[in-house]
């Protein structure tokens, strides 16, 4: 992950000539991006002031960098990401799965296996039971930690600071499953609802207590003058703090260890991890969406 960050006011995206211009007139900076070069691969932007033009939008897809504007609590509330093929055989045996109640909680364990690093006990028989059994892990994971969470609305300052991380999480997250071409809304160990993309959560599971490692040592180097009381949403991050944090992220959290989660969904989905482009080659491309990183995926168990 290699972020630029527009955490502060005033700072907003344009094109000169073929360049993509970063500049805040209050604070005298411009910085300019050639398209050979780039050195980011994401615009993450704090909810203050600032715009982005339609030309500088068109530079960010055509270079493949997706942008992400964060809500107060860190929680992405807009992304435009590069175009991708949509593969349909690929969405087709996502739904078919999803479809499939046996199906549908094999993956769903599969994704807490994944996240745990050891497989869920054959007497889960349910999602119910699988998801009271997350519940009561999490309670105890972070009482461990002395947390008491309180998710959207945080009333202290751990609470901010784990809310903003996850919200960074999505957008890493969200960035793999668009890759992916997968469909968002439809989870397997999440529930379909219209106020979060199931399959980008899914997403996230394996990745939370990485996340969580980073979002605690941000906080050990906080004190009270980081945050701000928003009378509707809660403690907040300032922008420095939120600054911290995405920096953090880009130099610990890894971006392959995703795109590998997502690349070994799809073949327990049954489905191609590559698509042939043409009748070339087309042998090699169905060896190929048999392994990933030299090992052909194990079977769902029945």
């Amino acid at each position: 992950m290699k972020p630029l960050l527009l955490t502060d006011y005033g700072y907003s995206l344009r094109t000169r000539g073929l360049d993509l211009e970063l500049f805040n007139r209050d604070k005298g900076i411009c910085v300019r991006y050639t398209p050979k070069d780039p050195d980011f691969d994401t615009v993450i932007a704090h909810h203050l002031g600032g715009f982005v033009t339609f030309p500088a939008l068109r530079w960010l897809g055509v270079h493949g960098i997706s942008l992400f504007i964060l809500d107060f609590n860190g929680k992405p509330i807009y992304s435009a990401l590069p175009d991708y093929p949509i593969n349909g055989p690929r969405r087709l045996a996502q739904y078919q799965a999803y479809a499939d109640k046996r199906r549908r909680l094999e993956i769903a364990k599969w994704i807490v296996s994944e996240k745990h690093g050891e497989p869920v006990p054959d007497s889960v028989r349910s999602l119910t039971h699988l998801l009271g059994l997350e519940a009561q892990e999490a309670q105890a994971y972070f009482s461990d930690l002395g947390i008491v969470r309180d998710h959207y609305q945080a009333k202290d300052s751990i609470n901010a600071i784990l809310n903003y991380s996850y919200g960074v999480l999505e957008s890493r997250c969200r960035i793999a499953v668009h890759a992916a071409s997968l469909e968002p809304a439809l989870g397997f160990l999440h529930e379909a609802n219209p106020w979060k993309s199931a399959l980008v959560y899914d997403t996230m599971e394996p990745f939370r207590r990485a996340v969580d490692k980073i979002a605690l040592k941000v906080h050990t180097e906080t004190g009270p003058a980081d945050y701000y009381q928003n009378f509707s949403r809660g403690l907040c991050l300032r922008a420095p703090t939120a600054h911290s944090i995405v920096e953090e992220f880009a130099k610990r959290f890894d971006d392959k260890a995703v795109r590998s989660f997502t690349s070994r969904l799809i073949l327990r989905l049954g489905a191609k991890l590559r698509q042939p482009r043409n009748g070339a080659g087309r042998a090699e491309w169905n060896r190929t969406a048999l392994q990933i990183e030299g090992q052909t995926a194990p079977p769902l168990s029945v």
